[in-house]
């Protein structure tokens, strides 16, 4: 910068463009207090409900006693519980149940001919509905509307819904799940019966364990006629034969045991997923009639708009006169 420029802008004096300018700069001021004003009394009076929630650690009850009790029902969620909370709260799923129910597109007043009608319904809709997590590590649901009754239910509901439609999820996934648990128990079940019979038609040939065979040489040893001692001979060759096919398929029946008994906990733990019907959430505290408006703040209109415009004013003033002085030159 010249010194020349710099001695036109230290000359170029704010109070005295002010005070030059004090009427129109007046008149500016006054008619934006009037004009935002009137536009704040023209905006209706809307109330505020909200519903103060904490999200549960769990989504599921579990059945296993080996269970890891950080993921008890009884436990509160954190910052991704939260999370899924908000975003289950602005699905378009909750978001039609709530504009359907309580006719919002009348409510809004809505142009139900206007070819961006959705678009105008949802930005309506999201500048009256809020989800939002406190530092508390809560999710605070909020509604406005000119009705405060409808405001309380609003809020109320979307609390619910947030149980439904997550349980409905849960649903959804689980019965995948409770159909594989099924098929692997029948088909366990049917392996287990196999083996089952299997021993059943061993022991009606006389095949025992080592007790058995004990018992077959006693028997064999006090016999005193030759048919009798024919036939124990006929048994401990079958025990001979097939006595580690009987203890093989012993032990396998107590695996099949011990699997069915894995399956039958998670054929029980899907079951009860699969016909889920349960809170994930801590309600703190529920919504309730608002007596008092809660926008619009009509002094904060007021007293905003009248200093943006008088400030514009003020900069525009600034402008035509640094325009008069280079000019000048």
């Amino acid at each position: 910068m010249s010194t020349s420029d710099s001695k036109d802008f230290n000359s170029f004096d704010l109070m005295e463009v002010i005070w030059k300018w004090k009427i129109h700069l007046i008149f500016v001021f006054v008619l934006a207090a009037v004009v935002s004003s009137i536009v704040s009394l023209t905006m209706k009076e809307e109330y505020l409900s909200s519903v103060t929630i904490y999200p549960a650690k769990s989504n599921t009850v579990t059945f296993s006693s080996n269970a890891n009790q950080n993921q008890s029902a009884t436990q509160f969620g954190e910052e991704e519980e939260a999370e899924q909370v908000i975003q289950i709260l602005g699905s378009a799923e909750i978001r039609s149940r709530i504009i359907e129910k309580y006719d919002l597109d009348s409510v809004y007043e809505i142009n139900p001919s206007s070819p961006t009608k959705m678009n105008d319904l949802y930005e309506k809709y999201n500048n009256h509905v809020s989800a939002d997590r406190t530092r508390f590590g809560s999710v605070l649901i909020k509604v406005y509307d000119v009705d405060p009754e409808r405001a309380m239910h609003m809020a109320n509901d979307l609390s619910k819904l947030l149980d439904t439609v997550k349980n409905r999820m849960i649903r959804e996934r689980a019965s995948y799940e409770l159909d594989i648990t099924r098929n692997k128990k029948e088909v366990v079940e049917k392996e287990l019966e196999a083996i089952v019979d299997t021993l059943k038609k061993l022991n009606e040939v006389g095949v025992g364990g080592n007790q058995t065979q004990a018992s077959l040489m006693e028997a064999l040893a006090n016999a005193t006629d030759a048919v009798t001692k024919e036939e124990i001979r006929k048994k401990i060759s079958m025990n001979d034969k097939y006595g580690s096919s009987l203890a093989s398929f012993s032990h396998e029946l107590k695996l099949k045991h011990e699997r069915l008994a894995e399956v039958e906990a998670a054929f029980e733990q899907a079951e009860a997923n699969a016909n889920l019907n349960y809170t994930h959430k801590f309600v703190v505290e529920e919504a309730y009639t608002s007596d008092r408006k809660a926008r619009p703040v009509r002094w904060i209109i007021v007293s905003v708009s009248t200093f943006v415009s008088t400030l514009l004013g003020l900069i525009l003033i600034l402008l035509f006169e640094k325009v008069k002085v280079i000019k000048q030159k």
